[in-house]
């Protein structure tokens, strides 16, 4: 009787889940018309600024959060949530996907942030730029931007990650924004967008590396196939236990730290803004030096 109930519990999860991901492409499908205008330069267009005090000194711990900000939008209340909300408070890096430039900049004022942003295309959406920026109360240096294999099926959409390194007193910390491809790419494909961040990654001289993003993670079996590959590369899903980060109930957005312990991590769903929650995690570094 009992075994008879898991399975019939396993298929109505099977189900669900089989739904969501329909609903999900479709909805991915209706946005996709026209055809996007990729920035493949590989240097530009470029946004950055210095705008804020470097602090004096930091707790043993460092705080990240991401955030897929559905088309750059509602960027006042992106700025209340991030100022009024305590586990976005004070975030030591801070990586934003869907944002434009003025978007960004905008954020960086408000939080008196450094940043840098990079464009991968500008959308058939709306005809604005769309891309990754990295936020920092740290000094921010040596950024780029990576162009991913393989194009959106439907609208030739580029897609990007967005590197730089971030000095967290005297430590250097490698941090990746990536954006992945929609489901509508395979997963075989999506992963060598993955891969190309991880082995850009591999090859920093550094102790210290994060990369975060939306990785549009639909169903189990892909997160499993990702977080493998990451911890190929000696990455930690920091944000693994965290739940849905979408309004679709699905675990799209993620962190993954190296070279460091994770303290914490959440998913702020209470947060009305777009079809995205913010995801954080406050980690601690394996190897103290000068860190504090």
């Amino acid at each position: 009787m009992a075994a008879c109930f898991m399975a019939n519990s396993l298929m109505h999860h099977r189900i669900i889940s089989f739904f969501k991901l329909l609903v999900y492409q479709c909805l991915l499908f209706l946005t996709s018309c026209g055809v996007a205008r990729n920035y493949s330069e590989q240097e530009m267009p470029k946004f950055e600024d210095t705008l804020a005090n470097t602090p004096s000194s930091s707790s043993e711990t460092l705080k990240m959060v991401s955030f897929n900000v559905q088309y750059g939008n509602d960027i006042e209340k992106v700025i209340f949530e991030f100022q009024n909300r305590p586990q976005l408070q004070d975030a030591d890096i801070l990586m934003l996907q869907e944002m434009d430039d003025i978007g960004t900049r905008q954020i960086a004022e408000a939080l008196h942030l450094n940043y840098v942003y990079y464009p991968a295309v500008v959308h058939p959406h709306n005809g604005k730029n769309f891309g990754n920026a990295i936020l920092s109360k740290w000094p921010i240096s040596d950024s780029g931007k990576l162009l991913l294999p393989h194009q959106h099926p439907i609208n030739k959409q580029q897609r990007i990650a967005v590197f730089a390194i971030v000095t967290v007193n005297k430590q250097p910390i490698a941090v990746y924004n990536i954006h992945i491809e929609v489901p509508l790419l395979s997963t075989a494909k999506r992963l060598e967008q993955i891969d190309t961040a991880l082995r850009h990654a591999a090859k920093q001289p550094v102790p210290f590396s994060i990369i975060g993003g939306d990785l549009n993670a639909v169903g189990a079996d892909v997160r499993t196939s990702f977080s493998s590959l990451f911890h190929e590369y000696g990455f930690e899903w920091a944000t693994a236990n965290v739940g849905a980060t979408s309004k679709f109930l699905m675990q799209l957005d993620q962190l993954y730290v190296k070279g460091m312990s994770v303290i914490d991590a959440g998913a702020e769903s209470e947060i009305k803004i777009g079809d995205h929650y913010p995801v954080w995690a406050v980690v601690k570094p394996y190897r103290v030096v000068d860190w504090y």
